[in-house]
């Protein structure tokens, strides 16, 4: 017996060691996961952009880049803009049924899609995004379907929308299709799309607020953060839902719904200054742009400064909700946030100044 025990001591020792070493492998590798998924904003930053209460002691710029316009790239109207890998910049023209793509510099490279409804063509293009493999994706509203090209813009396949009402696309890293459906009143904001156009999945809830006010309110967006987590804004809401990239709702973001001032106005009359008196009696949820450092900031427009004048306000969090600095208002208007996290921006006051576009590029301050 004691013999026996000898024998298998030292086999105990081993199979223990195994043991010891597998439970310490398995911790490294969920360590290193956990941190290759998201990226933790330093307490330090997050304090001193606390403290911030205005623009600039937010947001630092890297530059300007005036887009070249010519006979052949003449933009009517700055819609959606989505940067690719390679720093090609693509802009999305709604009122003339166009789709461009400028280098980083501006400078004008390619008319990707022209109106029409052929293959490739559009009819009031709105939301645009890259792939990781550099497909870009074109809403086409008038067309009711969704264009896909190469990254050096040449058209490849398509698919029809499955909703009246699409806006906003985006992918995820297995190249799965994320398209926003801004009407259908109660309906699902979200679908979910292979790259052949099957429906995987749809989520999210449009708010019915159609009756109460007399029309559909349209608009807000979607983001996503890495491969974890999409959020969602819509116009009439003072609220940003956290959802898994399966549809699953994680939390609800709700935010300081006393500043601003909620829709109860119902729309009476169409005429052109019944609409502006309309929309200038509330405030608008935006847009809504997460960066790969971990930030989410959530936009509103107001006019209650001035009835004149459309100002921005933007609200910054990290990606689980958590306030970082509100109200900053300026005139600058996020559209596009690249890989790197750089922010291009609208000035509000020069968008309809078509003689010289320009898009403005920020970060926010303290990234590394």
């Amino acid at each position: 017996m004691p013999q026996k025990l000898k024998k298998l001591k030292p086999l105990s020792k081993l199979a223990f060691a195994m043991v010891m070493l597998a439970v310490v492998s398995i911790c490294h590798f969920c360590t290193e996961n956990k941190e290759s998924v998201k990226t933790i904003i330093p307490h330090e930053r997050i304090e001193r952009l606390s403290r911030a209460t205005n623009f600039n002691e937010v947001f630092a710029i890297v530059d300007t880049i005036p887009l070249e316009v010519s006979p052949s790239s003449l933009i009517a109207y700055l819609g959606v803009i989505a940067v690719g890998q390679n720093d090609k910049i693509v802009v999305s023209d709604e009122r003339l049924s166009q789709v461009l793509m400028f280098s980083n510099k501006g400078q004008f490279l390619k008319l990707i899609a022209k109106k029409g409804n052929g293959p490739g063509e559009v009819e009031r293009p709105y939301g645009i995004g890259f792939s990781q493999n550099e497909d870009l994706g074109v809403i086409d509203v008038g067309n009711n379907r969704i264009n896909f090209y190469d990254a050096q813009g040449n058209f490849q396949w398509d698919f029809l929308s499955l909703k009246a009402n699409p806006s906003r696309i985006m992918f995820d890293s297995l190249g799965n299709i994320f398209v926003q459906d801004s009407g259908n009143p109660g309906g699902k904001a979200i679908q979910k799309y292979t790259k052949d156009g099957k429906l995987l999945n749809e989520f999210g809830q449009i708010p019915d607020i159609s009756r109460k006010v007399g029309t559909v309110v349209r608009g807000g967006n979607f983001t996503r953060y890495k491969d974890l987590y999409i959020y969602y804004i819509h116009p009439v809401e003072y609220l940003v839902h956290q959802f898994t990239l399966d549809g699953k709702l994680i939390r609800t973001i709700k935010q300081k719904s006393g500043r601003f001032r909620p829709l109860k106005q119902r729309l009476e009359k169409t005429d052109p200054q019944s609409l502006k008196k309309w929309k200038q009696s509330w405030d608008r949820a935006h847009s809504i742009f997460a960066t790969n450092e971990g930030f989410l900031m959530a936009v509103y427009q107001t006019t209650k400064f001035s009835l004149d004048t459309l100002v921005n306000v933007i609200d910054l969090y990290d990606i689980e909700g958590n306030l970082i600095v509100d109200n900053i208002a300026t005139s600058y208007l996020p559209v596009c946030v690249d890989q790197e996290g750089t922010i291009y921006c609208l000035n509000q006051e020069l968008r309809l100044v078509q003689e010289n576009p320009i898009l403005f590029r920020f970060r926010i301050r303290g990234q590394l």
